[in-house]
């Protein structure tokens, strides 16, 4: 740039000279002769952006006339549609002038552009322009229940930062979620933060974009991996202790504790095969090693949890991911463990036992099995982490004691479908963000006592007429 300011200034010095001792004609100067020293002191800046995507430059220029208001600057697009072109702000410094120009892509395309001077067409810049569609995609390799957070920065209008102006979408919320969570204003521009969540093994794509104008701030390509699992050995680590857990004369299920950072103690259960898991009256056999292990993995094979089968194993954190062919869910089976993330029952589980889920308290949101058909007593008491709607499946018949008292955090509606027809005490006693409509089942024949104490609905109230 420091060149290119001598040349110009070299330039206008020769074009004086010459007029001043007659040898150029002052009004042919101002046209060919300019033309001359620009194709000495330029050439075109090639510019690359993103639809949607700002640029912004600071010119700095010599020539007559000092100006430096962005009035004074013509800046021309050969093709307004795919980018423009526009002054911002300007300066005067000591011995040279400054210029601010901001470049946009619009759509796909290539434009050609001009910044220049108003009074005399001395150009003081030329841009090479290629604007595309796609913006590169960020490589991104979670585990399950691993968690990446990232600041995108940004200048594009709208000045926007709250993580509700900012859309993020995944091609596959099973396997990974995105979301923004904050977000904030500097002098260099704009941020928004965002969390990028591992939940179950594959790919997903995602986009991170304005709500308001569809601009893409962000694109990640994810991985989701089981770190624990070895492909090239087909095991998770060094085996800690294994044994049998499949039900009476089935036995197809097998428990294993595996040491998977190989620092001498277990830490992640594994129960795989096929068929049902034994029901335990107290404990299972691998409680006496809960307070190291921190990881479940439940095999795809398995079709039912049983009683107690982790009870108060309370280091057990991360996603909880429950096998497609799972039919049930057995009494106690994660009574106070500290899963976290959404809890989803798959559509092949019709009962969930009493006490199943007790005090879970860091699931975020409930996802019911379309086919559930019982909720037992205590099944979700004291989950308190649940967010968002709580849903009741369309074939549920009959909710239990308690079962999902103290829920705090639920929000909205609560929609009883007609098929229940047995809701127990005490079912959703202090539930008291649920403040929307309460609709109850059209053949509820009572209503119990305490079933929805504490609760926060409005509106009017309904009774079915079959409420005796």
């Amino acid at each position: 740039m420091e060149r290119a300011k001598k040349w110009i200034g070299l330039g206008l010095s020769v074009i004086l000279l010459l007029q001043s001792v007659g040898y150029v004609n002052a009004e042919e100067s101002s046209g060919e002769s300019q033309e001359q020293i620009l194709s000495l002191a330029e050439v075109s800046t090639e510019v690359n952006l993103d639809i949607g995507e700002k640029k912004e430059e600071n010119i700095y220029y010599t020539v007559a006339p000092d100006v430096t208001r962005p009035q004074d600057i013509l800046c021309i697009s050969s093709d307004e549609n795919i980018a423009s072109i526009e002054a911002i702000a300007g300066d005067a410094g000591q011995d040279e002038f400054m210029v601010r120009i901001r470049i946009t892509g619009k759509a796909t395309g290539h434009a050609d552009m001009t910044v220049s001077l108003n009074e005399t067409g001395t150009i003081l810049g030329k841009y090479s322009v290629e604007v595309s569609s796609e913006k590169a995609s960020t490589e991104v390799k979670l585990d399950i229940g691993e968690k990446k957070e990232e600041n995108i920065y940004y200048t594009v209008a709208p000045d926007v930062t709250r993580p509700q102006d900012i859309f993020c979408t995944s091609s596959d919320e099973s396997i990974a979620s995105i979301e923004a969570i904050a977000g904030d204003a500097g002098s260099d521009g704009l941020m928004v933060r965002i969390r990028i969540t591992g939940k179950a093994t594959g790919h997903a794509d995602m986009t991170v974009s304005l709500n308001e104008t569809g601009t893409i701030l962000g694109k990640y390509s994810v991985e989701v991996s089981d770190k624990v699992y070895n492909d090239e050995t087909n095991e998770y680590g060094t085996v800690i202790v294994k044994g049998n857990c499949g039900a009476p004369q089935i036995d197809k299920l097998t428990w294993t504790i595996y040491d998977t950072d190989e620092n001498g103690i277990g830490d992640t259960l594994v129960i795989d095969g096929l068929g049902a898991m034994k029901d335990y009256a107290t404990s299972a056999p691998w409680h006496a090693y809960k307070e190291s292990f921190e990881r479940l993995i439940v095999g795809p094979g398995v079709t039912h949890i049983g009683n107690n089968a982790f009870y108060k194993c309370e280091n057990l954190t991360g996603n909880l991911i429950l096998p497609e062919v799972l039919t049930s869910i057995g009494r106690d089976a994660f009574y106070k463990c500290n899963f976290y993330g959404d809890l989803i029952i798959p559509n092949s589980v019709t009962t969930i036992g009493n006490s199943a889920f007790s005090y879970c308290t860091a699931f975020s949101k409930l996802y019911l099995s379309d086919d559930l058909l019982k909720i037992g007593d205590f099944a979700f008491q004291g989950c308190s982490g649940f967010t968002g709607d709580l849903v009741i499946p369309n074939k549920v018949t009959s909710i239990g004691n308690f079962a999902f008292s103290y829920c705090g955090n639920f929000t909205g509606d609560l929609v009883i479908p007609d098929s229940v027809t047995n809701i127990a005490s005490y079912a959703f006693a202090h539930c008291g963000e649920l403040t929307g409509k309460l609709i109850l089942p059209s053949e509820l024949k009572s209503i119990p006592d305490g079933c929805f104490y504490m609760s926060g609905f409005t509106g009017n109230l309904i009774l079915p007429q079959t409420v005796t």
